[in-house]
């Protein structure tokens, strides 16, 4: 028998440095990145995105890619899930549906360089 295949189309990445994921409509802070590849991206907070609901996001880093300190993107909520026993954190998996390639492509270079595959 054989393994099932993974739905991912792309490399994932963890992110070793704090990078903050805010709503461009609120500027509500929705959490943290947890990891990033060319089409989507794992979010850790305390509340929950919405499933099949699109969302403008600005990511916050800390060292400038492109010389920019933020990068802009739209993304799906695919799912979301308790994070820890207490319910308190959630995760929330996104497909990055509009961006500047350019700059995400980048991002990802700098986490594979710096970080482990993880599956």
């Amino acid at each position: 028998m054989q393994a099932p295949k993974s739905r991912r189309q792309h490399a994932r990445y963890s992110v070793e440095l704090p990078i903050q994921v805010v709503n461009s409509n609120t500027n509500n802070i929705i959490g943290t990145l947890v990891n990033i590849s060319r089409g989507g991206l794992l979010i850790v907070g305390d509340q929950a995105l919405t499933e099949n609901k699109l969302y403008q996001l600005e990511l916050k880093l800390t060292k400038p890619v492109l010389d920019k300190l933020s990068i802009k993107i739209a993304v799906d909520c695919l799912w979301h899930e308790s994070a820890d026993q207490s319910g308190q954190l959630v995760w929330s998996g996104c497909q990055i549906i509009d961006c500047i390639d350019e700059e995400v492509n980048y991002l990802v270079e700098a986490m594979a360089q710096s970080s482990q595959l993880s599956v």
